[in-house]
């Protein structure tokens, strides 16, 4: 989304830990971390977006459209842990700078993500994990 998936996991699993038995809430506690991200887990992790993200601010709503819509073409998004990629893996990550409101003035086509990666694949001459 905007701000990095770091942000946006947190807010998630503390929304899953907060429906967890209250005894396992205390300090120490780590709710099982989720295989998919489905339509219905965006709005917390575009909140998580907001705040912690916070920076240049604003809404993560364009980001949440265009969540939204990746997830209905594609389907859920799958979170691998570390340990599930080989050691010499090239991982990417990609999202927005600047404040959120500059893509409702000048909308991105959505393949911006497909052509970095096309680029660092080029660049390091071995595929993204």
């Amino acid at each position: 989304m905007t701000r990095g998936f770091a942000s946006v996991a947190i807010v998630w699993l503390r929304r899953q830990a907060s429906r967890a038995r209250p005894a396992a809430r205390g300090l120490g506690y780590h709710p099982p971390v989720p295989k998919l991200i489905h339509v219905d887990d965006l709005p917390d992790i575009a909140r998580g977006c907001s705040v912690l993200g916070a920076g240049g601010g604003g809404e993560a709503y364009v980001a949440t459209l265009m969540a939204t819509q990746a997830i209905g073409e594609h389907g859920p998004i799958r979170l691998v842990g570390y340990d599930e990629l080989p050691q010499d893996a090239l991982i990417m990550s990609c999202g927005f700078l600047g404040a959120p409101t500059v893509t409702i003035e000048k909308l991105s086509s959505g393949e911006e993500g497909q052509y970095l990666r096309e680029e660092v694949e080029r660049l390091w001459d071995r595929p993204v994990a």
